[in-house]
Parts: structure tokens; C-alpha cells; sequence
């Protein structure tokens, strides 16, 4: 449990990019430069806050009971959020290629310069079938 502890604390000090020091329930060293937080720190800090409370809630020797019905929700729930997170992303990929957008002076300008590539090539000796 002190080393879910540990890691959270970790996640904490990396963002609120605290000054280098040691952590003193840890000893981790923690340095950070003045950027703002990362989306790859928002998605850690993210996961080791969910980590940590779902350990805690299917740890046996907790101070206050769980239902078994509960132990039986809890501990799927990351199948069901990784399955949840899937769906969206799928669902925002199709989204954004439905409304992607046709740039018409583009496709022009690439058939033109592709008739050109071809014009230089056929030049060159090259022959289309």
C-alpha cells in the first residue's frame, strides 16, 4: 500500500512541477523544469490516481467494508474503461472523417503538379502503363 502511496505522491510532485527536492515519505528525488503539464503527465497522473483507489477498494484489509456486489463491479472496471476509452476513440476518428474537410484548389494543384511529375518522367525515358 505505501508504494501505490509513494506513486501518487510522485504523479502529485510531477504536476504541480514542484522545485527539485526530496519527497519526504518516499526519498524520490523529484526535478521539473517550468513547462506546464504534459498531456502524457495529465494521462499518468490520471492512471495512478485510478490505480490507486481501485487497489484500495479490492484490498482485503481495508478500515471500512466493501459488498461483495461491489468487489464484483471493481474489479472488471478497468476491462470496462479501457473498452469505454476504445469506443470513444473510434468514435471520435470516424467523427473527424466525416467532417473532414475537401480543400478543392489543393486536389487541383496536386493533379497539376502530379501531370508535371509525370511530363518530367516521361521525358526522362520513363514509360506509364
Amino acid at each position: 500500500m505505501k508504494t501505490s502511496v509513494c506513486i501518487l505522491v510522485l504523479l502529485v510532485k510531477i504536476a504541480s512541477l514542484s522545485e527539485g527536492h526530496l519527497d519526504d515519505t518516499c526519498n524520490i528525488p523529484v526535478n521539473q523544469s517550468d513547462d506546464i503539464m504534459t498531456k502524457l503527465l495529465e494521462w499518468l497522473l490520471g492512471f495512478g490516481v485510478f490505480t490507486s483507489v481501485w487497489a484500495s477498494l479490492l484490498a482485503v484489509n481495508l478500515q471500512w467494508q466493501v459488498d461483495n456486489y461491489w468487489k464484483t463491479v471493481v474489479l472488471p472496471l478497468p476491462l470496462f474503461l479501457v473498452l469505454a476509452f476504445g469506443v470513444y476513440a473510434a468514435t471520435v476518428v470516424l467523427w473527424r472523417v466525416y467532417n473532414f474537410n475537401n480543400c478543392e484548389e489543393a486536389a487541383k494543384e496536386l493533379n497539376e503538379q502530379i501531370k508535371e511529375a509525370k511530363a518530367d518522367l516521361e521525358k526522362k525515358g520513363f514509360k506509364f502503363s
